[in-house]
């Protein structure tokens, strides 16, 4: 049983919260509190609740039986990354109901309503148009249901990201507590740092525009750093300038730059709030592999050294457990590589590549970086170059040391070519359960970048799948633990200072067995590490 649940804002002033209207599969339509929620016990039907519920974070916890958000319904649906502005992705609710219904003259008054006001706002007049909405989203949904389950996504839907969503929702009442007080010096720190930074790349290096890509790779062409000429992508740029940054100035003050403006732009937003604590929105569903990401602030993406200004409550502690080379574990299951399941069961590939390629152990973040880049499909030679001008060796010992260490796994190619061609004949590709993402082009021959994004949605969507159900039973396991923040293949959680070392034991039990269950041939291992 459902009842659907229909809202409107004030985009132009947050402080008056949301109306709501329900209509329930028996009884009748009408308008309700928020509070009003706790006395529905059939499954709520909805759209964008993530952004509607984060209206009234701060008045303490919503009581909600079961939540679907229709638009993460139709993210799961569609199948393909959107690179267009934000607020006009296809699953946001206007674009459904534009999509799926035509030009309905309700939508366009609900839109007059909300954003110009040029509807007068008479009671009789709002129930009416409020509850033609409510009726599309019923129609919608029980369409939406069959689509699911002829696309092979229904299960998928109902047993991972609904139970998610719902927790994330939960936990996004609790909020998460920040030192003002700690904000504000880092702040200062960070100001310092990129004065310096920018002080610096201008004057020996020449840099006028610190914000323009192509004088930023014209600048590191021009000084021998040539293997980031064709990397547009924002995360390829900054994992790879994190490689050039250990033994040269240059790309160490534009990763210095790049990244201590980022975090500042993501603290300004907490002391903005002005308040010791804030309430981030989950999107549960955020990317095509199914990744969990958090807005409104960021947090997720703040560098470690910036990220003690998030303290736990008093009588709490933090625990943070992390998978180790998760990504990696999944491709040597998925591949049957049996040289790869070895390397993994038996030690740290990263630490040793970082030995074998750089001399010691310590730039095993480098090591990792390129490791990745070879799972995802970065070419050995494109390998070869970047690894030889961050080192300043030569790129036939260089290009010998990478030969040797990746080509002991020869199943990975065949592996490729498999997924290759399904994509080439189903159109598709996707994981253990669901989450298929669709080629864009026609035609008998894939592109360069479905070559490059088949094995990542595979690795990624089965990596997200895994971190989505441990999610799911710690917090089935837990009265007391608090999900505060995912980080794609880690977790702070937020426990009481006297949380049982049993417990801890559990919860590093919960991780491993979740990832065995997915990846039987690899042993899992979980390490607690320091979140700040």
């Amino acid at each position: 049983m459902y009842s659907y649940l229909v809202h409107f804002d004030n985009p132009y002033n947050l402080e008056h919260v949301p109306r709501l209207f329900i209509l329930p599969e028996k009884g009748e339509f009408k308008e309700i509190d928020i509070q009003d929620l706790k006395n529905i016990s059939t499954i709520l039907v909805g759209y964008q609740i993530s952004e509607l519920f984060s209206f009234f974070s701060q008045g303490g916890s919503i009581s909600f039986n079961e939540v679907i958000d229709i638009c993460d319904a139709y993210r799961l649906f569609y199948g393909k990354p959107f690179r267009g502005n934000k607020g006009q992705e296809p699953w946001n609710i206007w674009n459904i109901l534009r999509v799926e219904f035509g030009d309905i003259l309700e939508v366009k008054n609900l839109w007059d309503l909300i954003h110009t006001d040029a509807l007068p706002c008479d009671s009789k007049k709002i129930l009416s148009i409020m509850k033609k909405i409510a009726l599309l989203i019923k129609e919608f949904w029980c369409r939406w249901k069959k689509k699911l389950k002829e696309v092979g996504e229904w299960g998928r839907f109902i047993s991972v990201e609904k139970k998610v969503n719902e927790i994330l929702l939960r936990h996004h009442f609790c909020g998460i507590k920040i030192s003002q007080s700690d904000l504000l010096k880092k702040l200062d720190v960070l100001d310092k740092r990129i004065g310096d930074a920018d002080r610096r790349l201008r004057r020996k290096w020449g840099l006028r525009n610190l914000n323009n890509r192509d004088e930023i790779l014209k600048t590191l062409s021009d000084n021998g750093f040539v293997g980031l000429q064709s990397y547009q992508k924002e995360y390829l740029f900054d994992n790879i300038i994190d490689i050039y940054s250990e033994n040269h100035e240059l790309p160490h003050l534009l990763k210095t730059y790049r990244y201590c403006k980022r975090d500042k732009n993501i603290l300004l937003k907490l002391g903005a709030i002005g308040e010791d604590r804030i309430y981030p929105i989950y999107k549960s569903f955020a990317t095509v592999s199914g990744r969990i990401i958090v807005e409104y602030p960021s947090i997720q993406y703040l560098r470690k050294e910036n990220r003690d200004i998030i303290i736990p409550d008093i009588g709490k502690k933090f625990l943070y457990p992390d998978y180790t080379q998760f990504e990696p574990g999944i491709m040597a299951d998925d591949a049957k590589d049996e040289n790869l399941i070895n390397d993994f069961n038996s030690g740290d590939l990263y630490s040793v590549l970082s030995k074998k390629l750089f001399g010691a152990e310590g730039s095993r973040d480098s090591a990792k970086i390129l490791f990745l880049a070879f799972c995802f499909g970065m070419s050995l030679s494109r390998m070869v170059t970047i690894a030889s001008e961050s080192i300043e060796r030569s790129k036939k010992s260089v290009e010998r040391i990478i030969n040797n260490f990746f080509g002991r796994y020869s199943r990975l190619a065949e592996w490729r070519k498999t997924l290759e061609d399904e994509l080439l004949s189903e159109g598709r590709i996707g994981t253990r359960l669901g989450n298929y993402r669709y080629r864009t082009a026609n035609g008998n021959k894939l592109s360069a970048e479905e070559k490059r994004w088949v094995v990542s949605q595979r690795i990624q969507g089965t990596a997200a799948y895994i971190f989505k159900k441990t999610i799911i039973e710690i917090d089935a396991s837990f009265s007391n633990v608090d999900i505060l923040l995912p980080m794609h293949d880690a977790l702070l959680l937020q426990v009481p200072v006297d949380f049982p070392q049993e417990h801890v034991c559990l919860i590093e039990r919960i991780f491993i067995e979740k990832f065995a269950k997915e990846c039987p041939s690899i042993k899992p291992r979980v390490k607690f590490d320091k979140f700040a």
